[in-house]
């Protein structure tokens, strides 16, 4: 249960954070890949939000959260920063009293099923032998968490391309939707592919089960604030965005010393602090930006680390690669910028 806690309206988070001198993190709850044994997508995001602000990696605690503790936790201060956020919607976004800042990943949703599963046509336990919901033509169950974009995501799939009778089970959380699967009271189960493929990773904790081809929703994932604290803000838009800028010109964790001794390129020198400026704007010290990248990485850097071929995960970075390489992700400039 969360014990709310109330905070000064005019409160500004960074100090807050300062003075309490640890950063309340949120993450998914044991995600290979995203948050597993503080290693993860979202355990290096934190430490990014820690070095610019403290100018250390370890000043942040990192809080597993279950899928329906998030909002209240961002709201009554529980949390400082969550990065286990739901998708964003314009009905979320208007109605849930939070700030979804930026996204930093852009997942997508998928189906799991059992290798085997009971056909009620013949009455006998059968291998699945499908490669895609789409031909599918007995009769089958789906779980999914109710009362969320993945629910409605999928019926809308299913509307369209089921051939045969499907039933959606809806439970409160993923994790009632996943108890669910596992006592076989569904042949399917929807969720984000990263996390489904978390779980083939856990097979030896239940029966095999396979990853359908089906991609049936793209679902951009957010940082997520209390609402109202701008400077909190854009402090953490510029440190997802200076990742991914660092990425752009062709910067990384190797490099970037040798790249800062030679270069003349003006926005390289401010965003990294050889230029004064840029971290005072944002409330924090100019050379942030250089202690992130130099430590933890860009954003293909730490991408790889925890999701693509360097991680064991082989994900590939398809949305999630820089605009310039097909993805979806575009930095905006930090310097030199007309008003």
């Amino acid at each position: 249960m969360l014990v709310l806690i109330s905070s000064l309206s005019n409160a500004n988070t960074i100090d807050d954070i300062k003075e309490k001198g640890v950063l309340k993190c949120g993450v998914y709850r044991d995600i290979p890949g995203y948050s597993l044994n503080n290693e993860g997508i979202e355990i290096e995001l934190c430490s990014a939000v820690s070095y610019a602000i403290f100018g250390k990696q370890d000043n942040f605690e990192a809080i597993g959260l279950d899928a329906d503790l998030r909002f209240e936790a961002v709201k009554a201060g529980e949390l400082d920063i969550s990065f286990a956020s739901p998708v964003l919607n314009q009905k979320r976004d208007l109605t849930k009293g939070v700030d979804f800042v930026a996204p930093y990943t852009y997942e997508l949703q998928g189906l799991l099923a059992m290798k085997s599963f009971y056909n009620k046509a013949t009455l006998k336990l059968e291998d699945f032998s499908y490669k895609s919901f789409k031909d599918i033509k007995e009769e089958i169950s789906v779980c999914v968490a109710g009362d969320t974009i993945i629910e409605s995501s999928f019926l809308k799939y299913m509307v369209k391309h089921a051939k045969g009778k499907v039933r959606i089970k809806p439970y409160y959380s993923f994790l009632g939707a996943k108890r669910a699967f596992l006592r076989k009271e569904c042949s399917l189960l929807s969720d984000q592919i990263g996390v489904l493929k978390s779980m083939l990773e856990m097979n030896e904790y239940f029966e095999p089960s396979i990853l359908l081809d089906d991609i049936i929703e793209v679902l951009p994932l957010y940082a997520m604030i209390k609402l109202g604290d701008n400077d909190f803000h854009y402090l953490i838009k510029n440190i997802i965005n200076g990742l991914l800028l660092a990425e752009d010109k062709d910067i990384n964790s190797k490099n970037i010393d040798e790249v800062l001794n030679n270069t003349k390129d003006k926005e390289i020198l401010y965003m990294f602090g050889q230029i004064k400026g840029y971290g005072k704007s944002l409330g924090v010290n100019d050379d942030f930006l250089y202690k992130i990248v130099k430590n933890l990485g860009n954003y293909g850097e730490i991408f790889d680390k925890h999701l693509g071929e360097a991680s064991g995960h082989n994900a590939s970075r398809g949305l999630n690669n820089l605009y310039k390489n097909g993805g979806l992700f575009y930095p905006f400039k930090v310097y030199g910028q007309e008003e």
